[in-house]
């Protein structure tokens, strides 16, 4: 929000292909830090939700920018976000728009079932990773 005065921050050149980079690489981060936090919360129900909600917090400007260099919308609320994965990059997002009903309250696992949501939210940022690498080797 600009209160006045020129806009500190303009309209620059945003360079796609290291905007790619930088977004493949950041959800290689993400996947360790996933691993790490899981060993470090020793599996417990409390530190896997916690986990999965500063993850998706951070795989949502990743997915941003990945469809921007797709050259498709990336303005808009997260759920359509993640409902344009199928068609840019062949990719299922049920799981990633599962964890950020979560995070929103809109629903929750229970305790016995943090440990398969954590799994299968693994597995879909992992294929997600996978993904980006092979439409940014194309």
């Amino acid at each position: 929000v600009r209160l006045a005065g020129k806009d500190p921050f303009g309209a620059g050149h945003i360079d796609r292909p290291q905007l790619g980079w930088q977004c493949e690489h950041e959800l290689l981060a993400n996947v360790f830090r996933m691993r790490q936090r899981f060993v470090e919360g020793e599996g417990r129900p409390e530190a896997i939700r916690a986990l999965l909600m500063l993850s998706i917090t951070s795989v949502l400007p990743c997915v941003r920018g990945i469809l921007r260099v797709l050259g498709h919308p990336s303005k808009g609320k997260d759920v359509q976000i993640l409902e344009c994965l199928p068609h840019a990059l062949q990719f299922d997002p049920t799981v990633l728009v599962e964890v950020l009903q979560m995070k929103r309250g809109l629903n929750s696992p229970g305790s016995l079932e943090w440990s398969k949501v954590y799994e299968r939210y693994l597995q879909s940022v992992e294929g997600l990773l996978k993904q980006v690498q092979a439409v940014r080797q194309e």
